[in-house]
């Protein structure tokens, strides 16, 4: 626990220091463009990319530069009789994901933008029908609607979660946590996948359920195949496990339970270690709703009502 005591530390001085450098900006923001702050979806944040592209009086000359150098201005990509445009990958990216949240903020909480969304999706429908032949509402992406952010559970709860729940699935929590692992990449572990020395652990391999039996398999793309670095004061608590939990060997898997078989979800909801242990705990969001990607009513943080940072 010392470990993830120091973890937690940590993360919260880091979260501490965030905070205080986004109330510095916020003062400079209000003495620089004070107008900007008052724009829905723009908040402290948002705006210091913004000015920090616009740089000085002078340098962009209208609005489509402006969107020019964002990455935001459509490329002309016609060829004989048709008609079309592609995204521009160029400019500056940083303020480009600015607009992006702008955007965002403004599709959940603008009715105009709301109303655009519903109104191209509609055209969209009738340019499919054949009903017109092209779709006047012409903005890129806007007729897609913004899925929810999956809530990140916090560093003090992930704590807390792993104390309360057996010793043997409390490094299951720390690397589905701060390794951001799935459940099936987590049964998937071998000894020699995780390197104490270097601190990371390597995903070859994922573990589905098929048919009610358990199915190794390589990742779907290459891009599954990955090394992750983990926080190294993690490091003594998974050398614990690999010490008492884990098969012997380096091919031994990581994570068994105690009849020597690899877990499930369900085998692990029906555990009576895990269901007394969480009602001590009187968490509604478990360790299984964590790793299986399942978000919890725990996680939610409340969604400013109108700015985004």
């Amino acid at each position: 626990m010392l470990a993830m005591r120091s973890t937690a530390r940590r993360a919260l001085a880091c979260e501490r220091e965030a905070a205080e450098l986004e109330v510095q900006l916020d003062r400079l923001v209000r003495r620089l463009a004070p107008e900007l702050l008052g724009q829905l979806g723009i908040g402290p944040v948002v705006a210091g990319q913004v000015i920090s592209s616009w740089s000085h009086h002078g340098r962009i000359r209208s609005e489509a530069a402006f969107a020019n150098l964002g990455g935001a201005a459509p490329i002309e990509a016609s060829s004989g009789t048709v008609t079309r445009h592609r995204l521009n990958r160029s400019g500056d990216r940083q303020r480009n994901r600015a607009l992006h949240t702008i955007v965002l903020v403004r599709m959940r909480q603008d009715c105009a933008t709301q109303e655009y969304v519903q109104r191209r999706l509609v055209m969209n429908t009738a340019v499919d029908d054949e009903v017109i032949g092209r779709n006047p509402c012409r903005i890129k992406g806007a007729g897609v609607e913004p899925t929810q952010e999956r809530p990140v559970i916090g560093v003090e709860a992930v704590l807390a979660m792993a104390h309360a729940v057996p010793e043997r699935y409390r490094t299951l929590i720390l690397l589905a946590r701060f390794g951001s692992l799935r459940w099936g990449e987590l049964m998937g572990l071998r000894k020699s996948d995780i390197d104490l020395n270097d601190a990371t652990v390597s995903i070859e391999r994922s573990v589905v359920e098929v048919g009610g039996g358990l199915v190794v398999k390589e990742p779907k793309t290459a891009a599954g195949v990955r090394t992750i670095a983990l926080p190294r004061s993690l490091m003594p608590e998974i050398a614990r496990h690999l010490d008492r939990f884990a098969e012997a060997g380096p091919d031994g898997r990581v994570f068994v339970g105690p009849y020597r078989v690899t877990p499930t979800r369900r085998s692990l909801r029906g555990s009576g270690a895990v269901r007394r242990r969480k009602s001590a705990m009187s968490f509604r969001l478990t360790f299984i709703s964590m790793i299986s990607g399942t978000p919890g009513t725990t996680t939610q943080r409340p969604r400013a009502p109108v700015h985004a940072s």
